[in-house]
C-alpha cells in the first residue's frame, strides 16, 4: 500500500489515474446517450439517482452538469415496466406505472397510470419528455416531482480524485419555468446548468420542480424538460452536429443471415456515430463513455484504422486534428517533444488549473507511429493525394520524432519514460501502472520498450515507404524498405524468448527482457514483423488455454504471477486487442484460428446489454450457459471496441482497396459456418464510388456477387 497516495491527494497509483468503483452501480442497468460534446448516463428508470455516488449524470466537456434527476409520483418512485435504447441509439425509452396509493380512503391500484419517459440529446442539450396517461375510470390528483442536483464535478473527481479546493457554488437563478444552477471554478470559468420546464410548474426551487395535477380519466398530458450546459467562454471551439445524430457522410449498410450478429454490428455502427464529435470543425471519434469521452491520439487513430475503408472520412478528420495539435517543442509537465502526437486532451476545470496534465498530454509511445500508419492506409484506400500533401510535413515531423526522441538511448527501439510529476508510468496501450512487469511481478523500471510499439515502428517504416512511393520518390522508398528490414532483424534478435518460443512483453531500463506471456505479440502478427517460421509458435501460444478464454485472448497468461482475470490489463479481454490478432492471423494464413477468435468475440458480444461490445471484460474461462463476466468500470460504448467488429470483418473478407488503380481485392474471403450470407450495401468510399456486394458461404467456400459498382472499378477475387 506504500505506493497509494493518501486520501488528501489526487488518487493515482504510481502515476496511474485510478478509477474508483462503487458496488451500487454495478448492479444497476445503465442507459447511455451521446451527442457531439455531451453525454448522459441514467439508470433503468431514466433517472440520475442522488442517494449514492456513481458515474451517472449529464456531462458536457468533462464537467458533470447534472448529478441528480429523479422523478417521483405522489412521493414514490414509479414501477418500471420497460426501458432501453432506440435502435439508432439516439433515444432512451422508459415505460412506468404507478405504485398503489391512497386518495382519501380510496386506494388507487398499481397500473392505473401509465408514464412514458423519452430522453434524448439535441446539440448538447438534454431533452426529457414525459407523457402521463390516466387509464382508470376516475380523475386522480397527482404530485409529479423532479428532484435535481448539479455538483459540477470534473470528470476526474467523478473518477475518484480528491481535490484540496473546489470553486464556488453561486446562488441559483429561479424563474417561473426556468432554473439556472451556477458554479465558478478555480479556473475562473462560470459554468451553468439551465433547466427549462413546459408547461409552467406549480413549484420550482433550487432542488425540485413540482406539478400538482388533476389527471382526467382516460386522458393524457405531457411535461417537457430541457436542460442545457453553458460555459462562460469556450476553451476550444467545437462545431455543432446539425443532424443531431449520425454525423457522418458515409452510411453503408451491412446485413448478415444471423440476426444476433446483425444486432451486434447494427449497435456497433450506431455507437461509432455516437462517439464521433466535431472537434475544431473536424469529425473525430472520442474514446469511450464515461471516462474517456475526449480526444485521444491512440484511440482515435486506431478506431479510424479499424473503420477503413468503411468510413474513410473519420481517418481524414482524425489526422487533420491531430496534426493541428502535433507538438512543436519540449515541455516536461505534459511529456511534450517535437513531432509527437498527443495522448489525451481534456477541457474541464482540473485541466485548466493543471491539476491534471491532459492539456493536452503527450505521454504515448504509439500515437506517433500510428499517425504515420493511418496516413498511409487512408491515402491508399482513397487516393487522396491532395490531403497527403496537406499533412506531409506533419508526417515527416512524426518520423523525425521516432528516430530522435522516441528512441531514448539510441538502440533503435521506441521507449518511454515520463518527465511529468503527474504523467503516466506506462505509455503503451496497456497504460495501467502494473501492466509491464517481470516474471516475479516486479514492475519494470523505465525507460521501457514495449513489444507492440516496436511492431508499430516497423509498420510506420513500411507506411513511409508506401507514402514515398505514392509521391514518386524511389530513393526514399528504398531507404525505408531497408530500414524496415534491418529493424525487423534487430527486433527478432532482441525480443524473442528462446526458452518460451514467444516474444517478451518489453525491455526494461537495463535492456532486460520482461519474460511474461501476454497478448501483445498478437500485434506483431498484425505488423508482419514475425518471421513465418516463428508465426506458428506465436499463434499456438495465443490460442492456447493459458491465453484464450473461450471468448477472447487474455491480456496476460493465467500462469503468470500477476494474472488476475478482473484486472484492467493483467488478465482481462479487450476486443481491439483480439481484433488486431485476428487481422494478423489472417495475414499469416491461420484462417481456422482467426475464425475461432472472431466467433469467440461475437459470442461474447451477444451477452452484453443492448448487444453493445464493451471496452473490455473479465478473462475468466468460458462456461457453458454463462456469458463473459463484465468488467466493473468498463467504458460502454467505446469506440475501438465497436470498431473491432468492422476490422475483423474486413480481415476475414480479405478486403483491400487500391484507389489508385480502382480495384477492390478480396483475398481468400472466409466466414464462420453459421453465417451463410453477408451483404454490404451503399458503401461509399468518399470517391464518388458506391458499391454493393453479397458474400455467400457454402460448404466453407465463400463466393462473391457484385450487386453494384462504378463502371471504371474492378472487384477481383483471389483464391489460393
Amino acid at each position: 500500500m506504500d505506493n497509494v497516495k493518501s486520501k488528501s491527494e489526487k488518487i493515482f497509483i504510481d502515476g496511474e489515474w485510478y478509477i474508483l468503483c462503487s458496488s451500487v452501480p454495478l448492479t444497476t442497468k445503465k442507459l447511455t446517450l451521446k451527442d457531439n460534446r455531451a453525454f448522459i448516463i441514467t439508470d433503468a428508470h431514466g433517472d440520475i439517482p442522488m442517494a449514492y455516488p456513481t458515474e451517472l449524470g449529464y456531462y458536457y466537456r468533462d464537467t458533470r452538469h447534472l448529478s441528480g434527476l429523479e422523478m417521483l409520483v405522489n412521493g414514490s418512485r414509479p414501477i418500471l415496466l420497460f426501458s432501453g435504447l432506440s435502435k439508432d441509439s439516439r433515444k432512451i425509452s422508459v415505460e412506468l406505472t404507478n405504485t398503489d396509493f391512497k386518495v382519501g380512503s380510496f386506494v388507487v391500484q398499481r397500473t392505473s397510470l401509465y408514464f412514458k419517459k423519452t430522453i434524448y440529446l439535441e446539440e448538447d442539450a438534454l431533452i426529457l419528455e414525459l407523457l402521463v396517461g390516466n387509464l382508470s375510470r376516475y380523475d386522480l390528483p397527482l404530485d409529479i416531482a423532479f428532484h435535481l442536483a448539479a455538483d459540477f464535478f470534473d470528470i476526474f473527481e467523478v473518477r475518484g480524485s480528491v481535490r484540496e479546493r473546489r470553486g464556488e457554488r453561486l446562488p441559483s437563478d429561479i424563474y417561473k419555468n426556468r432554473l439556472i444552477l451556477k458554479y465558478r471554478g478555480l479556473d475562473n470559468i462560470l459554468r451553468k446548468t439551465v433547466v427549462e420546464v413546459f408547461p409552467e410548474p406549480d413549484l420550482i426551487n433550487n432542488s425540485q420542480i413540482c406539478f400538482h395535477i388533476l389527471a382526467e380519466s382516460k386522458k393524457e398530458f405531457a411535461i417537457k424538460l430541457k436542460v442545457y450546459p453553458y460555459t462562460e467562454f469556450k476553451i476550444r471551439e467545437a462545431g455543432k452536429s446539425k443532424k443531431g445524430g449520425w454525423p457522418l457522410e458515409t452510411d453503408f449498410r451491412l446485413h448478415f443471415s444471423d440476426e444476433a450478429i446483425n444486432a451486434l454490428f447494427d449497435r456497433a455502427k450506431q455507437d461509432i456515430g455516437l462517439m464521433v464529435s466535431e472537434f475544431d470543425k473536424e469529425k473525430v471519434p472520442m474514446a469511450g463513455i464515461p471516462w474517456y469521452c475526449a480526444l485521444f491520439g491512440r484511440d482515435s487513430l486506431i478506431t479510424s484504422y479499424q473503420l477503413l475503408p468503411w468510413i474513410p472520412e473519420l481517418a481524414r478528420g482524425t489526422l487533420k486534428i491531430l496534426a493541428k495539435y502535433q507538438a512543436k517543442d519540449f515541455d516536461d509537465f505534459t511529456d511534450r517533444e517535437p513531432g509527437k502526437i498527443l495522448h489525451e486532451l481534456r477541457e474541464g476545470e482540473m485541466a485548466n488549473t493543471k491539476e491534471v496534465p491532459f492539456i493536452p498530454y503527450y505521454g504515448s509511445v504509439d500515437s506517433t507511429p500510428w499517425f504515420i500508419i493511418l496516413t498511409a492506409e487512408y491515402v491508399k484506400s482513397t487516393g487522396d493525394v491532395r490531403f497527403l500533401k496537406e499533412i506531409w510535413n506533419n508526417v515527416l515531423f512524426a518520423a523525425e520524432w521516432m528516430e530522435m526522441y522516441g528512441d531514448l538511448d539510441g538502440d533503435g527501439f521506441l521507449e518511454y519514460k515520463t518527465r511529468s510529476p503527474l504523467g503516466l508510468r506506462n505509455q503503451g496501450w496497456k497504460d495501467s501502472h502494473d501492466a509491464v512487469h517481470h516474471k516475479n511481478g516486479e514492475l519494470a523500471d523505465p525507460p521501457i520498450a514495449v513489444v507492440e510499439a516496436q511492431a508499430y515502428k516497423y509498420m510506420a517504416y513500411n507506411a513511409l515507404a508506401d507514402l514515398y512511393s505514392i509521391m514518386g520518390r524511389d530513393e526514399e522508398f528504398n531507404l525505408y524498405k531497408r530500414k524496415a528490414e534491418e529493424f525487423k532483424k534487430l527486433f527478432n534478435k532482441t525480443f524473442w524468448m528462446e526458452e518460451e518460443q514467444f516474444y517478451c512483453i518489453a525491455l526494461d531500463r537495463d535492456k532486460k527482457q520482461c519474460k511474461v506471456i501476454s497478448s501483445n505479440p498478437g500485434h506483431c502478427l498484425l505488423a508482419e514483423i514475425v518471421p513465418r517460421m516463428r508465426a506458428t509458435k506465436v499463434m499456438k501460444r495465443l490460442l492456447g488455454d493459458e491465453l484464450f478464454s473461450g471468448y477472447g485472448i487474455r491480456t496476460l497468461s493465467k500462469r503468470e504471477v500477476m494474472y488476475n482475470p478482473m484486472s484492467y490489463h493483467n488478465g482481462s479481454v479487450w476486443a481491439h486487442d483480439c481484433a488486431f490478432t485476428v487481422e494478423g492471423l489472417v495475414k499469416y494464413g491461420f484462417y481456422r484460428e482467426a475464425l475461432k477468435l472472431f466467433e469467440g468475440l461475437i459470442n461474447a458480444g451477444k451477452f452484453f446489454q443492448d448487444f453493445r461490445m464493451p471496452e473490455l471484460f473479465c478473462g475468466f474461462d468460458k462456461e457453458e450457459g454463462r456469458g463473459p463476466v463484465p468488467y466493473p468500470v468498463a467504458c460502454t460504448p467505446q469506440a475501438w471496441a465497436s470498431g473491432s467488429l468492422f476490422l475483423m470483418l474486413r480481415s476475414l473478407l480479405g478486403l483491400k482497396v487500391d484507389a489508385f488503380n480502382k480495384v477492390i481485392y478480396l483475398f481468400d474471403p472466409l466466414l464462420p459456418k453459421d453465417i451463410e450470407v453477408v451483404e454490404i450495401r451503399d458503401w461509399n468510399m468518399s470517391c464518388d464510388a458506391l458499391f454493393s456486394m453479397r458474400f455467400i458461404n457454402s460448404g466453407g467456400r465463400v463466393t462473391v456477387e457484385a450487386l453494384r459498382k462504378p463502371k471504371d472499378w474492378k472487384i477481383i477475387l483471389i483464391v489460393k
